[in-house]
């Protein structure tokens, strides 16, 4: 026997839905406004140097490398150690001493496409995802390092997580993905390794690609499954990160190294060891290129479509004083670049000319960082 409601006290309850739904979204919807005035603040923010400076972490060691996961920052030091700190609180949460060797012999030329003239010691590269840290040495290994932070009992660890790495040469740049780890060396080798399913999780080597000029930076657009690296002799490439299969190789910075690399609002940007930043569109579906189809392709005798909408790169002026060895996008159309000559600067990439073309043009510079930038 089932006992059905009257009508009317059915159309009570779906008007009480109806009306809670209704309340629902538009507490969603005043939720969506706030996030993006909060974002156009922050944007105008960034636009008319509105920013403030303050320590944020303060180590007992040189800081060589950083890398962050609001809120926490990872650090390599000058000794080899590596930390792990909140910059909301300023405190330096947990760490490892002797991570890496602080120096080693034999790998002066090496360490100078990254330093310059002067090596100030310790760890090469770093990548932090908020749960994992990933150093590179100059003793040619890659370490992991789980990190664990319990709030309510103030507690934090890092521990190492599997055997090391091995990548050769001098590790230089590092990124982690989803059970996936790309590495790049001074040997010339691009490393491609992929966690194993089993408990302990070690990391193996699935693939390598050689080139024939160091490997000394490295960004990855994963939403893409693609990687671009930076050379030592000037060269960039853009590579498939599954199979590691160059996609496109030419040379920005002819004459220098590409010290940096990044994807940024439709372009690979490089910074290069003499101070210039320089900027090169993709075409407007770079994200969704099919890798299988690219390489199959025919077109111009190239054996497959450029991914580049510009056939040249643009330098943006003024260039920085020194090697640009950091570059990271912003929203709203911003580029940021840091070199060593300790200034940062401020781009807007889509400005216009005279004619209404988008241009790269400078908006303010960041000056009176000590030798060191990253």
């Amino acid at each position: 026997l089932m006992l059905l409601p009257s009508g009317d006290h059915r159309c009570r309850i779906e008007a009480s839905s109806a009306g809670e739904d209704a309340a629902i979204f538009a507490s969603l919807r005043a939720r969506k406004q706030e996030l993006r005035k909060a974002s156009e603040l922050m944007t105008q923010r960034w636009r008319t140097c509105q920013c403030t400076s303050s320590v944020g972490i303060e180590l007992h060691d040189w800081v060589r490398r950083t890398a962050v996961s609001w809120p926490y920052v990872a650090l390599g030091a000058a000794g080899g150690g590596v930390y792990v700190g909140d910059l909301t609180s300023g405190k330096l949460l947990c760490g490892e001493l002797q991570a890496h060797p602080a120096y080693t012999r034999g790998q002066e030329q090496d360490l100078r496409l990254l330093h310059g003239d002067y090596d100030g010691g310790g760890v090469t590269a770093l990548a932090f995802d908020g749960q994992m840290v990933a150093s590179g040495g100059r003793d040619g290994l890659a370490r992991l390092f789980e990190f664990e932070h319990i709030p309510s009992l103030g507690e934090s660890t890092l521990m190492r997580s599997g055997a090391p790495l091995v990548c050769g040469g001098v590790v230089s740049c590092i990124s982690l993905l989803d059970n996936t780890i790309l590495t790049g060396s001074t040997d010339g080798s691009l490393r491609y390794w992929r966690r194993q399913p089993s408990d302990n999780g070690e990391y193996i080597l699935d693939c390598e690609l050689r080139f024939s000029s160091a490997v000394i930076s490295l960004h990855t657009a994963e939403e893409a499954g693609l990687a671009v690296c930076g050379l030592a002799s000037g060269d960039a490439a853009i590579v498939a990160v599954t199979g590691l299969r160059v996609l496109e190789q030419w040379s920005p910075c002819s004459g220098s190294h590409t010290r940096s690399v990044a994807i940024a609002h439709g372009a690979v940007i490089t910074g290069s060891s003499d101070g210039i930043v320089r900027s090169r569109r993709l075409r407007e579906d770079w994200k969704l290129v099919d890798v299988a189809t690219e390489m199959s392709g025919d077109k111009d005798g190239s054996g497959r479509p450029s991914l580049f909408a510009s056939a040249a790169d643009v330098k943006l002026t003024p260039a920085h004083g020194g090697s640009v060895v950091a570059l990271a996008e912003r929203s709203g159309g911003l580029l940021v670049s840091g070199a060593q000559d300790g200034t940062v600067r401020v781009w807007d990439m889509f400005s216009e000319d005279s004619n209404e073309q988008p241009i790269a043009q400078v908006l303010y510079g960041l000056a009176g960082h000590k030798v060191w930038l990253w």
